[in-house]
């Protein structure tokens, strides 16, 4: 009785220190992915989506993309970074936009390409902004999107 009496005494002290706090699944799935256990990842961060985090299709759209724990599959990839993008998910434009500019899992499309860089870089991303610079700097030398590093 001690002992739980203790342990329960110990549990509260952490809690009100901010010390011990409920992980998110987003959040949990962030360690999962830095372990490289995406498989773990990217069934947190589906249970994250189901929660209306957009930020976790954002998430997924990458594990699809670049096929981490499954098949790389880029049509649902864009299909992930489209709904992000349509809840006002930043990286996910930027992304879409890479995607749309190689014609991987949708169509290619400059024009939507750079609207969607447009839209990130109004709302303030800088990797968006340079980027947005780099392609409009080719369209004046006549050339296409330069891949990106």
């Amino acid at each position: 009785m001690r002992k739980l009496l203790a342990s329960a005494v110990l549990g509260a002290a952490l809690a009100l220190s901010g010390l011990a706090r409920a992980t998110s699944p987003f959040d949990a799935a962030v360690a999962a992915y830095d372990r490289a256990d995406y498989d773990r990842a990217r069934m947190l961060w589906e249970e994250a989506l189901s929660q209306g985090d957009w930020e976790a299709a954002r998430n997924l759209g990458t594990i699809y993309r670049r096929g981490l724990g499954v098949p790389a599959d880029p049509g649902r990839a864009a299909t992930y970074y489209k709904g992000a993008a349509e809840h006002g998910v930043i990286g996910a434009e930027v992304n879409l936009a890479e995607m749309y500019f190689a014609g991987a899992g949708v169509t290619r499309d400059i024009a939507e390409g750079k609207r969607l860089l447009k839209d990130a870089a109004a709302h303030g991303s800088a990797p968006a902004q340079y980027r947005l610079k780099q392609v409009e700097d080719a369209e004046k030398q006549g050339k296409p999107p330069p891949p990106i590093n």
